[in-house]
C-alpha cells in the first residue's frame, strides 16, 4: 500500500472511500476496513485514519476529502490480507476461555 504504483492515479476524485463500500461478494467476507495509524512513542505524526473499500479497491482518508482506486494487481492482495487478519481475529475470539 505504500508504493505509488499500487494506485491508479487517474481515478482520484473527491468523496469518501467509505461511500463506495458495497456488500461483499460472499457471506462472511470483509468489504470495508478502517486503518488507524499512530506513532504514540515518537509522536512524529498525529493519528491518520484510512478507509478501504476492499470490493471496489477505493482508498482514502476517513475525513472523506478524496479517494483513489488501487490497481487491478493490488486489489486482490488487499482483500486477501484483510480477510486473513479478520479470520485470525475471529478464531482467537472463538477460542478464548
Amino acid at each position: 500500500m505504500l508504493d505509488d504504483r499500487g494506485f491508479d492515479w487517474n481515478t482520484v476524485s473527491s468523496g469518501a472511500a467509505a461511500d463506495m463500500c458495497r456488500k461483499p461478494p460472499t457471506e462472511g467476507a470483509v468489504s470495508c476496513v478502517r486503518l488507524r495509524l499512530t506513532d504514540p512513542t515518537a509522536k512524529r505524526i498525529g493519528t491518520i485514519d484510512l478507509d478501504l473499500d476492499l470490493v471496489g479497491g477505493w482508498v482514502g482518508p476517513s475525513d472523506g476529502s478524496k479517494r483513489v482506486q488501487a490497481t487491478e494487481w493490488v486489489r486482490p492482495k488487499l482483500t486477501n490480507y484483510f480477510q486473513m487478519i479478520v479470520n485470525v481475529e475471529r478464531l482467537r475470539y472463538d477460542q478464548r476461555e
